[in-house]
């Protein structure tokens, strides 16, 4: 009898994990549509955020890279914002700012990569660049900008406003 117990304890508290909502997972996945910007450069059609214990790394997919800017904000449940900007041109010279809490901040380990082949951009910030690390599950929002073009992810309902992502759990 304690074996078939154990066994059903066991094979709820598995069932019950499996049923997490996305929202609790310590990725997302965003779609953004592809020609919902004005043109193709830097027009955002994925994005993956993976809120991991030591970096916060975000995949970006475009429908054409180019020369413009791309934004970034996080924000964590207590409303503490970061915004990542990277002033891209495809024969580098990229510039990379990270603000937190409206200042601007260095931030040793700080990446944005490009791939002009794959039309991609990641992202990397080390957890201890964003409140020394002291965060949990975050929202995300992304930008993009071509001379006066732009896009936003993930596209609002309401008229098409920025909004932001669903929770991203660390893990």
């Amino acid at each position: 009898m304690r074996r078939a117990l154990s066994a059903l304890c066991t094979a709820g508290a598995i069932l019950a994990g499996s049923l997490i909502s996305p929202a609790q997972a310590a990725e997302l996945e965003i779609s953004d549509p592809a020609g919902d910007a004005p043109t193709a450069r830097l027009d955002i059609t994925t994005v993956s955020v993976r809120n991991n214990d030591h970096a916060v790394v975000i995949d970006t997919a475009f429908v054409k890279v180019a020369t413009g800017f791309f934004l970034i904000q996080l924000v964590d449940r207590d409303g503490n914002r970061a915004d990542i900007g990277s002033f891209h041109r495809p024969r580098g010279n990229d510039k990379n700012i990270l603000t937190v809490g409206n200042k601007v901040r260095t931030c040793k380990g700080l990446r944005v990569s490009w791939d002009h082949e794959a039309d991609t951009a990641r992202v990397r910030l080390p957890s201890k660049c964003y409140l020394g690390g002291d965060y949990g599950a975050i929202r995300t929002r992304l930008f993009t900008e071509v001379v006066e073009d732009n896009d936003f992810a993930p596209n609002g309902q309401n008229g098409g406003r920025w909004q932001w992502s669903e929770w991203i759990s660390r893990g």
